[in-house]
């Protein structure tokens, strides 16, 4: 999965290993380990990654689209307004119906 967003990234940007390598500060044979997938970048090298590429780690490492997120229903004010609506109506008519079975049942 890394290799594939490594692949990916650096073409979508238009640059060599080598000079991504030059960017970095590090050698083209790593760049060319982290993308046949035969070693990894640490740490410091993901956060320069991240950096060059503008991304997120999380799409590094998973293929988790930063721009693709997914909005919670909560987050919708209509939403959240309309559950809270229908919470009172829903307490208002159960108290109602309390106080009338407490009058017919006493």
């Amino acid at each position: 999965m890394i290799a594939q967003q490594l692949i990916e990234l650096r073409r979508k940007k238009g640059i060599s290993q080598e000079g991504l390598a030059n960017e970095l500060g590090i050698s083209r044979q790593a760049i060319s380990k982290w993308e046949t997938g035969t070693g990894y970048p640490d740490t410091d090298n993901l956060i320069k990654l991240v950096s060059f590429y503008d991304t997120s780690a999380d799409y590094i490492l998973f293929g988790k689209d930063p721009h693709n997120k997914k909005e919670s229903i909560f987050s919708d004010t209509n939403f959240v307004k309309a559950l809270i609506f229908f919470g009172m109506i829903t307490t208002i008519m159960a108290v109602t119906l309390l106080i009338v079975l407490f009058f017919i049942f006493p």
